[in-house]
């Protein structure tokens, strides 16, 4: 989940009931609220990244109830991002490889609907597109890491 900085009072009033709530810092410094609930088995998690502006979002139909949720724009820069960064985010090779695994798909969707495409993250995954060819040089087969370069450079060059 994401929320603006300025709300983190109001997120941890709301997360009361929680069985445990944790404030941390990420890799890079942005608050996380990190909040548990038990269940029988097994414990659910929320992490809400506190930002100071949020990603680009989106309005969908679920349900038959309008939700406003992230972007698969911002979803597929933000995969991007976490791939180039691997060593940074001190991530495994099997993370890195679900990161892959979301952008690929994600990027087929965003090639069959343009519209989709928001331009800070354009950006955002060109910046970071060296580096991600990089990473997945060790991790892929060479034919599927330069279709995936291929999409990739065809939704930043629109």
């Amino acid at each position: 989940m994401f929320s603006l900085e300025n709300n983190m009072d109001d997120i941890l009033i709301v997360l009361a009931g929680a069985e445990s709530v944790f404030v941390n810092k990420n890799t890079f410094g942005d608050s996380v609220i990190t909040a548990f609930w038990k269940t029988e088995n097994e414990y659910y998690k929320l992490d809400t990244l506190l930002c100071r502006e949020l990603p680009s979002l989106s309005k969908r139909s679920f349900d038959g109830k309008e939700l406003i949720v992230v972007s698969a724009s911002y979803i597929w820069s933000n995969r991007i991002e976490k791939i180039a960064e691997k060593e940074i985010r001190n991530h495994d090779d099997k993370k890195t490889l679900n990161h892959y695994k979301v952008a690929r798909t994600i990027s087929n969707y965003l090639a069959d609907h343009k519209e989709e495409v928001y331009e800070i993250d354009s950006k955002r995954v060109e910046s970071k597109l060296e580096a991600t060819q990089t990473v997945l040089s060790i991790l892929i087969e060479e034919k599927d890491l330069k279709e995936f370069i291929k999409i990739q450079l065809g939704l930043v060059r629109r």
